[in-house]
Protein backbone atom coordinates (compact mmCIF):
# COMPACT_ATOMS: atom_id res chain seq x y z
CA UNK A 1 0.00 0.00 0.00
CA UNK A 2 3.06 2.26 0.27
CA UNK A 3 4.28 1.89 -2.77
CA UNK A 4 0.90 2.92 -3.91
CA UNK A 5 0.68 5.72 -2.31
CA UNK A 6 4.24 6.57 -3.78
CA UNK A 7 2.82 6.34 -6.91
CA UNK A 8 -0.16 8.83 -6.09
CA UNK A 9 2.25 11.21 -4.59
CA UNK A 10 4.48 11.69 -7.53
CA UNK A 11 1.58 12.61 -10.06
CA UNK A 12 1.71 8.71 -11.59
CA UNK A 13 -2.03 8.97 -11.10
CA UNK A 14 -2.32 12.35 -13.14
CA UNK A 15 -3.74 10.76 -16.25
CA UNK A 16 -5.71 7.65 -16.24
CA UNK A 17 -3.93 4.18 -15.99
CA UNK A 18 -4.75 0.84 -16.53
CA UNK A 19 -4.04 -1.89 -13.50
CA UNK A 20 -1.27 -3.35 -15.81
CA UNK A 21 0.18 0.35 -16.23
CA UNK A 22 0.55 0.47 -12.18
CA UNK A 23 2.15 -3.19 -12.39
CA UNK A 24 4.61 -2.15 -14.90
CA UNK A 25 5.47 1.29 -12.97
CA UNK A 26 6.04 -0.78 -9.78
CA UNK A 27 8.19 -3.78 -11.71
CA UNK A 28 10.21 -0.38 -12.97
CA UNK A 29 10.90 0.25 -9.16
CA UNK A 30 12.25 -3.99 -8.31
CA UNK A 31 8.59 -4.96 -7.10
CA UNK A 32 6.81 -7.87 -8.51
CA UNK A 33 3.39 -8.25 -7.90
CA UNK A 34 0.34 -10.50 -9.75
CA UNK A 35 -2.67 -8.13 -10.81
CA UNK A 36 -5.00 -10.29 -8.72
CA UNK A 37 -2.90 -9.01 -5.49
CA UNK A 38 -3.21 -5.23 -7.27
CA UNK A 39 -6.75 -5.32 -8.23
CA UNK A 40 -8.20 -5.41 -4.24
CA UNK A 41 -5.30 -2.76 -2.90
CA UNK A 42 -6.73 -0.35 -5.81
CA UNK A 43 -10.36 -0.72 -5.07
CA UNK A 44 -9.43 0.30 -1.50
CA UNK A 45 -7.82 3.34 -2.26
CA UNK A 46 -11.06 3.90 -4.61
CA UNK A 47 -12.70 3.43 -1.25
CA UNK A 48 -10.69 5.57 0.57
CA UNK A 49 -11.06 8.31 -2.48
CA UNK A 50 -7.66 8.73 -2.70
CA UNK A 51 -8.30 7.49 -6.32
CA UNK A 52 -11.70 7.35 -8.66
CA UNK A 53 -12.46 4.72 -10.77
CA UNK A 54 -13.26 5.14 -14.39
CA UNK A 55 -14.94 2.99 -17.01
CA UNK A 56 -12.99 2.76 -20.19
CA UNK A 57 -14.59 0.73 -22.92
CA UNK A 58 -14.54 -2.98 -21.15
CA UNK A 59 -11.69 -1.93 -18.89
CA UNK A 60 -11.19 0.59 -15.27
CA UNK A 61 -8.76 3.32 -15.32
CA UNK A 62 -7.50 4.80 -12.05
CA UNK A 63 -7.32 8.09 -11.39
CA UNK A 64 -6.16 10.48 -8.87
Amino acid sequence: MGLLAELIGSGFFSTPKELGSVRQALEEQGHFYPVTTLSPLMLRLVRRKELRRLKDGKRWTYVG
